[in-house]
Protein backbone atom coordinates (compact mmCIF):
# COMPACT_ATOMS: atom_id res chain seq x y z
CA UNK A 1 0.00 0.00 0.00
CA UNK A 2 1.76 3.38 -0.99
CA UNK A 3 2.71 5.82 2.15
CA UNK A 4 0.45 8.68 1.45
CA UNK A 5 -3.21 5.94 1.24
CA UNK A 6 -2.10 4.91 4.48
CA UNK A 7 -0.55 8.22 5.78
CA UNK A 8 -4.74 9.45 4.74
CA UNK A 9 -6.04 6.65 6.45
CA UNK A 10 -4.40 7.16 9.82
CA UNK A 11 -5.61 10.86 9.67
CA UNK A 12 -9.03 9.50 9.14
CA UNK A 13 -9.07 7.38 11.80
CA UNK A 14 -7.58 10.15 14.35
CA UNK A 15 -10.74 12.63 12.85
CA UNK A 16 -13.44 9.97 13.88
CA UNK A 17 -12.27 10.10 17.46
CA UNK A 18 -11.79 13.97 18.02
CA UNK A 19 -14.51 16.77 18.46
CA UNK A 20 -14.44 20.12 16.35
CA UNK A 21 -13.60 22.88 19.01
CA UNK A 22 -17.03 24.72 18.00
CA UNK A 23 -19.30 21.57 18.94
CA UNK A 24 -19.05 21.16 22.72
CA UNK A 25 -19.77 17.78 23.80
CA UNK A 26 -23.17 17.57 24.90
CA UNK A 27 -23.23 14.90 27.25
CA UNK A 28 -24.57 16.50 30.64
CA UNK A 29 -28.45 15.82 31.04
CA UNK A 30 -31.25 15.78 32.26
CA UNK A 31 -34.81 13.60 31.30
CA UNK A 32 -38.47 15.02 31.91
CA UNK A 33 -40.46 12.09 32.05
CA UNK A 34 -44.35 12.63 31.14
CA UNK A 35 -46.59 10.28 33.14
CA UNK A 36 -50.27 9.83 33.37
CA UNK A 37 -50.29 12.60 36.64
CA UNK A 38 -47.44 15.27 35.28
CA UNK A 39 -43.56 15.44 34.68
CA UNK A 40 -41.19 14.34 36.87
CA UNK A 41 -39.56 15.13 38.62
CA UNK A 42 -40.28 18.62 38.37
CA UNK A 43 -42.00 20.87 35.76
CA UNK A 44 -38.85 23.49 36.27
CA UNK A 45 -35.45 21.70 35.33
CA UNK A 46 -31.80 22.62 35.00
CA UNK A 47 -29.39 21.67 32.64
CA UNK A 48 -26.05 23.57 32.24
CA UNK A 49 -24.85 25.30 29.08
CA UNK A 50 -24.45 22.62 25.93
CA UNK A 51 -26.64 20.45 27.87
CA UNK A 52 -29.49 17.72 26.66
CA UNK A 53 -33.20 17.43 27.89
CA UNK A 54 -34.03 14.10 26.96
CA UNK A 55 -38.00 14.24 27.10
CA UNK A 56 -40.18 10.63 27.86
CA UNK A 57 -43.04 9.72 27.09
CA UNK A 58 -44.48 6.92 30.03
CA UNK A 59 -48.16 7.48 28.89
CA UNK A 60 -49.85 4.37 27.90
CA UNK A 61 -51.97 4.74 24.92
CA UNK A 62 -51.68 8.07 23.59
CA UNK A 63 -48.54 9.92 21.78
CA UNK A 64 -47.20 12.95 23.16
CA UNK A 65 -45.54 16.24 21.26
CA UNK A 66 -43.45 18.47 23.25
CA UNK A 67 -42.56 22.51 22.07
CA UNK A 68 -40.35 24.50 23.16
CA UNK A 69 -40.65 27.68 23.14
CA UNK A 70 -36.83 28.47 21.26
CA UNK A 71 -35.85 27.73 17.68
CA UNK A 72 -33.25 25.17 16.80
CA UNK A 73 -30.55 27.70 15.44
CA UNK A 74 -27.34 26.68 17.02
CA UNK A 75 -28.17 23.03 18.13
CA UNK A 76 -29.01 22.06 14.83
CA UNK A 77 -25.25 20.09 14.76
CA UNK A 78 -25.52 18.72 18.21
CA UNK A 79 -24.95 14.61 18.33
CA UNK A 80 -27.95 14.91 21.07
CA UNK A 81 -30.51 16.36 18.71
CA UNK A 82 -33.00 13.77 18.04
CA UNK A 83 -36.76 13.97 17.20
CA UNK A 84 -36.96 18.05 17.12
CA UNK A 85 -37.30 20.34 14.39
CA UNK A 86 -37.79 24.06 13.82
CA UNK A 87 -41.28 24.78 13.73
CA UNK A 88 -42.16 28.92 13.20
CA UNK A 89 -39.05 29.82 15.69
CA UNK A 90 -40.26 26.87 18.25
CA UNK A 91 -38.48 23.57 18.53
CA UNK A 92 -41.07 20.90 18.27
CA UNK A 93 -41.15 17.00 18.60
CA UNK A 94 -44.77 15.27 17.55
CA UNK A 95 -46.00 11.72 18.08
CA UNK A 96 -43.55 10.46 20.55
CA UNK A 97 -45.24 7.29 21.55
CA UNK A 98 -44.81 5.08 25.02
CA UNK A 99 -41.67 4.39 25.83
CA UNK A 100 -40.29 6.56 23.25
CA UNK A 101 -37.87 9.93 23.78
CA UNK A 102 -36.67 13.24 21.73
CA UNK A 103 -33.78 15.16 22.91
CA UNK A 104 -32.45 18.88 22.07
CA UNK A 105 -29.44 20.12 23.31
CA UNK A 106 -29.03 23.88 24.53
CA UNK A 107 -26.39 26.44 23.73
CA UNK A 108 -27.87 29.57 25.47
CA UNK A 109 -28.62 29.96 28.91
CA UNK A 110 -31.82 31.28 29.81
CA UNK A 111 -35.25 30.42 30.53
CA UNK A 112 -37.27 28.62 27.93
CA UNK A 113 -40.79 27.33 28.74
CA UNK A 114 -42.25 24.58 27.57
CA UNK A 115 -45.46 23.02 26.87
CA UNK A 116 -46.36 18.78 26.70
CA UNK A 117 -49.56 18.10 24.91
CA UNK A 118 -51.10 15.00 25.78
CA UNK A 119 -54.39 13.62 25.59
CA UNK A 120 -55.85 16.54 25.15
CA UNK A 121 -54.22 18.51 27.96
CA UNK A 122 -51.29 20.22 28.31
CA UNK A 123 -48.44 20.39 30.83
CA UNK A 124 -46.40 23.13 31.38
CA UNK A 125 -42.57 23.35 32.49
CA UNK A 126 -39.48 25.10 32.03
CA UNK A 127 -36.47 24.46 30.97
CA UNK A 128 -33.55 26.92 33.06
CA UNK A 129 -29.95 26.76 30.89
CA UNK A 130 -27.29 27.93 33.80
CA UNK A 131 -24.98 30.17 32.74
CA UNK A 132 -21.62 28.05 33.19
CA UNK A 133 -20.75 24.98 31.96
CA UNK A 134 -20.78 22.29 34.22
CA UNK A 135 -18.94 19.31 33.79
Amino acid sequence: MPRSTVLAAALVCAACGSVAPDHPDHFDSVTVTVTDTGLAPADVVHVPRFGTVVFRSAVAGAPIDVAVARPIGGSAPCSTLLGFADEGGRSAAHGIAGAGFASLCFHDAGRFPFVVEVGGRELHGTVVVDAEVQR
